[in-house]
């Protein structure tokens, strides 16, 4: 089966902050919402019909303390940039073999 959807809008944000000004806007208009971080969904459960899609995919910074080894990893990472990137920290976590998927969606359980 094949997914055709057709949102109202895709709206890339760049931070939280549009994140949440794209979410009250769209709630405020009672039109549904939609995430998606650019990996991939099976199911298309990450767009619709008559919506808004809020893709947080250019939300894909990653820092890590050199302290403490704790990283601070933007939804639109996907594991098979955010992998690379963490080991050259020397620092890793547990994910799935798919690189295509981006953390937004692993968190998520998607």
């Amino acid at each position: 089966r094949r997914f055709k959807p057709r949102p109202y809008f895709i709206v890339y944000c760049n931070s939280t902050e549009e994140v949440k000004a794209t979410f009250d806007v769209a709630t405020e208009k009672f039109i549904p919402v939609r995430i998606q971080a650019g990996g991939h969904d099976h199911e298309g459960e990450s767009s619709g019909d008559n919506l808004v899609v809020i893709d947080v995919s250019r939300m894909n910074h990653v820092t890590v303390d050199k302290k403490t080894g704790l990283a601070s990893i933007g939804p639109g990472n996907k594991f098979e940039d955010l992998t690379t990137n963490l080991a050259k920290h020397e620092v890793m976590l547990p994910h799935g073999t798919c690189g295509t998927v981006a953390i937004a969606g692993f968190t998520m359980g998607g």
